[in-house]
């Protein structure tokens, strides 16, 4: 068998209630410069509309545009046994908000590579506590992810990117 495709699942975690809200064009702050070259991937989640199903939420995002040949992402929303995930259109200056204990995004991605695999995550939100973000690929090729750098800058109103 010649390798079978790996799923990258990402979940963004804060304590208390995390809010992640549309990032609009100029929140693409820092684009990864290997964007739109052979073997990568784009998807971006903008919450245009409320996901009508909190489990499998496919991007919905039009800058940059969707760019996986390796399968379709999806994204699941939770906040635990008690409650369910509340989108409004508008909320402190931002449009598309979600708000919600986690979010978990299924990415599908190549096989292994030797040289390794470059993940670049930027997400909009608001959170009482540091967003926790933990990469798990899965499949038969699955190995380890080593966090290299991690940026958080402040954007207008309580919003971080």
């Amino acid at each position: 068998m010649i390798g079978q495709r790996l799923t990258y699942r990402l979940f963004l975690i804060a304590g208390g209630f995390l809010w992640l809200a549309q990032a609009a064009l100029g929140d693409d702050l820092n684009s990864p410069p290997w964007r739109g070259e052979e073997g990568s991937t784009v998807q971006a989640w903008e919450f245009n509309t409320e996901p009508g199903d909190w489990s499998n939420i496919p991007p919905d995002g039009i800058e940059p545009p969707l760019n996986n040949p390796y399968g379709s992402p999806a994204a699941e929303a939770d906040c635990g046994a008690m409650c369910t995930p509340v989108w409004e259109p508008n909320f402190e200056g931002r449009e598309g908000v979600v708000f919600a204990d986690t979010f978990d995004l299924h990415i599908p991605n190549r096989t292994k590579s030797l040289q390794g695999k470059d993940i670049w995550l930027q997400v909009v939100y608001q959170a009482q506590d540091p967003l926790e973000v933990t990469i798990i690929p899965e499949g038969p090729d699955a190995y380890t992810v080593t966090l290299l750098r991690e940026e958080t800058s402040c954007l207008a109103g309580q919003w971080k990117h």
